[in-house]
C-alpha cells in the first residue's frame, strides 16, 4: 500500500509539473502622451506625460495568460493594477477573459468559428449580464454579421459585412435598432478600396440621416516599391464658425518622418470632399 501511495504521488507530481504555467514574457510597455505647444517666440514645445504600464504574462505554448495595466495619477503616482486573465480550450481557442468585475465567455460553432459571446458583470453577489454578441457567417465561412444585443435580449447594434469578388472586405455597415424596433435603421457605412497590389488603397465614410446619406472622410494610403506604408491622408468634412461646409486634408506626420516636422499640419482646400488625385495647399499650423 505505501508503495502505491509513492507511485500516485510521484503521478501526481508529474501531472503538476506539466500543467502550463503563466510566465513573465515582456516586462512593461510605458505608454505617453506627447503633446507640441507655441511659444511666444514661434517655437514649438514638447511635453511628454505617463499615460500607463502594461505587462504581459504568456503560458508556455505562448499563449497570453495574465495582463495587468497600470494607470498613473495627475500627479505622477502610480495605481494599482486593473488584472485581465485568459482562459482557453485544448484548441487554444479563448474560452473567457475576466477583470475582478467583468467576464466575458466565447462560445464556438462546429467550423471552429465564433458563434456567439457573453459578457457579465459582477459588481454584484450575483452576476448581470450586460452584453451578448452573435455572428453570422456566409457560404464561404465569411463573417456576414455582427449582432449586439441588450441585456434584455433585445438587438442593440449590428454590423453587417460584404466582399468583392476577390474575398477582400467591400463594406461595413453599421446599424441601430432603436427603441425596441425590429426594423433597425443605417448610421453610418465604411466602404474600402485595394489597388492592383491588393493593398488597401482607400476608404470612405458615409453617415445617413433619415432623408439623405453624406460622405464625411476619405482616407487615402500610399506605399513604396516593397509596398510597405508610406502615408495615409485623412480629408475631412467639418463645417467653420458660420457653419458652412470645408475639407480639411490631415496628414499624419508620424508616417511623413523625412518632413522631420514634430507637430501636424494642417491643409485646406475649397468646396467639400477633394476628389481622389486633389492637392492639398499647405495654409497654417495645428497646435
Amino acid at each position: 500500500m505505501r508503495k502505491l501511495f509513492s507511485i500516485l504521488f510521484s503521478f501526481s507530481a508529474l501531472l503538476l509539473s506539466a500543467q502550463p504555467q503563466a510566465m513573465l514574457k515582456k516586462e512593461k510597455i510605458e505608454t505617453y502622451r506627447i503633446k507640441f505647444q507655441q511659444s511666444p517666440d514661434g517655437t514649438p514645445i514638447k511635453t511628454e506625460e505617463k499615460k500607463n504600464l502594461e505587462r504581459y504574462f504568456y503560458d508556455y505554448q505562448g499563449r497570453l495568460a495574465q495582463s495587468s495595466k497600470y494607470n498613473y495619477t495627475q500627479d505622477g503616482k502610480l495605481q494599482p493594477p486593473l488584472n485581465t486573465v485568459y482562459v482557453y480550450d485544448a484548441q487554444s481557442r479563448l474560452l473567457s477573459d475576466s477583470t475582478d468585475r467583468v467576464k466575458s465567455c466565447y462560445f464556438y460553432n462546429a467550423n471552429g468559428m465564433l458563434d456567439y459571446s457573453t459578457q457579465y458583470n459582477y459588481k454584484s453577489n450575483l452576476p448581470r449580464r450586460i452584453d451578448s454578441v452573435v455572428c453570422a457567417y456566409d457560404q464561404s465561412n465569411r463573417l456576414a454579421s455582427i449582432t449586439h444585443y441588450k441585456n434584455k435580449g433585445e438587438k442593440n447594434t449590428e454590423e453587417q459585412y460584404t466582399y468583392d469578388d476577390k474575398g477582400r472586405t467591400a463594406s461595413i455597415t453599421y446599424l441601430s435598432y432603436s427603441n425596441g424596433a425590429s426594423t433597425p435603421k443605417k448610421q453610418r457605412q465604411t466602404i474600402f478600396a485595394y489597388n492592383a497590389d491588393d493593398l488597401l488603397s482607400e476608404t470612405k465614410l458615409i453617415r445617413f440621416t433619415s432623408t439623405s446619406e453624406e460622405l464625411q472622410e476619405r482616407k487615402v494610403f500610399a506605399y513604396d516599391e516593397q509596398k510597405r506604408l508610406l502615408c495615409d491622408t485623412l480629408y475631412k468634412k467639418v463645417t467653420d464658425r458660420m457653419g458652412l461646409p470645408i475639407s480639411v486634408c490631415i496628414r499624419n506626420t508620424t508616417i511623413f518622418t523625412h518632413l522631420q516636422i514634430p507637430f501636424p499640419l494642417k491643409w485646406t482646400n475649397t468646396g467639400s470632399i477633394p476628389p481622389r488625385n486633389s492637392s492639398c495647399k499647405h495654409t497654417s499650423l495645428l497646435i
